[in-house]
């Protein structure tokens, strides 16, 4: 929730003052449709229609998991659908982002639920075109028909095709830098490389070791786990969402993307957080690379930065975002 207070509130706004936040235009993204089959991809790129007349490189960010729209408005602001401030780099790059499936591109604050994310109103879960697509290989080709249109586009300096993703978003760009040829260079950020039911087993650990769960309890996690493991894989195909995450989902995003990663020769930057249990496994992928003698990869730790960029402090102290530093350190690193 704090992650999200920041997104959406402490993030710069970008409406103008006094004026009404009607669409896209209105808070300084065009808008975009392009094709596809049973619903058409919308993006929004960060600059007006006139500043497209510029040819630049493309910065494109892949949003993490949940159903929440890339563009949030209270009509009077509207916020930034990413977690930096992109502001200071406009002139150099075209910020992309791309919507979910069955979502809109733009909503009032107002439509969404306390977690910010978007429910059918009749239903009160995600839409069913954002469930039946919400799988890792659907992102992947999503974000690919992007890159086939920005490259075609006037305005865009298609030497230069950055794709940026954080959490789930990471495992999306890695996948998408893999398949496509025109991406130049990646950034992987607060991504699991194990995959997401990695994730869970960790939880399980931190809890015993903390003292929150006996030992006897984690055992019957585990074992609770497994069984869940047993009957998303059999029903892998499965876009049914009645337990939460739907099967397809679940078990696409816990594919390992070691492999995928260590199959790019591009310049790869993966950061994050020593307080994230989420990416712990990204401070070894240094050996997958080690083994095969790639020198591709820059890792970034940063020290007691959780899963969002907020720094821990002792104490009890607030902790302190710090996306926006991490953030000016990514783009150097791109120069």
């Amino acid at each position: 929730m704090r992650y999200l207070l920041l997104l959406f509130w402490s993030v710069a706004t970008l409406s103008l003052f006094g004026q009404k936040i009607k669409r896209p235009e209105d808070a300084g993204f065009s808008a975009f449709a392009l094709p596809a089959l049973g619903d058409s991809i919308r993006l929004l790129v960060a600059d007006t229609s006139a500043a497209l007349n510029q040819r630049k490189a493309v910065f494109l960010f892949v949003q993490g998991s949940l159903p929440t729209p890339v563009l949030i408005t209270n009509g009077e602001a509207a916020y930034s659908p990413f977690p930096f401030d992109i502001r200071p780099y406009q002139n150099d790059y075209h910020f992309v982002v791309v919507s979910k499936p069955g979502l809109p591109i733009m909503t009032h604050v107002n439509a969404l639920d306390a977690q910010f994310n978007y429910l059918d109103p009749d239903t009160k879960r995600p839409p069913k075109a954002y469930s039946d697509q919400n799988y890792l290989d659907a992102y992947v080709q999503q974000h690919q028909t992007v890159i086939d249109w920005l490259v075609q586009q006037p305005w865009v300096d298609a030497s230069k095709i950055v794709v940026c993703g954080g959490s789930q978003g990471a495992r999306i760009g890695a996948h998408l830098a893999a398949a496509k040829p025109a991406v130049t260079h990646l950034i992987y950020f607060s991504g699991n490389p194990n995959g997401r039911m990695d994730e869970e087993v960790r939880r399980i650990q931190r809890d015993e070791l903390l003292g929150k769960i006996s030992p006897e309890a984690a055992v019957e996690k585990l074992e609770s786990l497994q069984t869940y493991w047993k009957w998303a894989f059999e029903n892998a195909q499965s876009t049914d969402v009645e337990q939460g995450d739907s099967p397809k989902t679940s078990t696409s995003f816990s594919v390992s993307s070691r492999a995928c990663l260590t199959s790019l020769n591009i310049p790869i930057l993966v950061a994050y957080g020593t307080a994230d249990l989420t990416a712990a496994p990204c401070a070894t992928l240094p050996i997958d690379f080690f083994r095969l003698n790639k020198t591709n990869l820059t890792l970034k730790a940063y020290p007691n930065y959780d899963h969002h960029f907020f720094k821990q402090n002792p104490d009890g102290k607030e902790p302190e975002y710090k996306m926006d530093e991490a953030f000016k350190e990514w783009m150097l690193w791109l120069k």
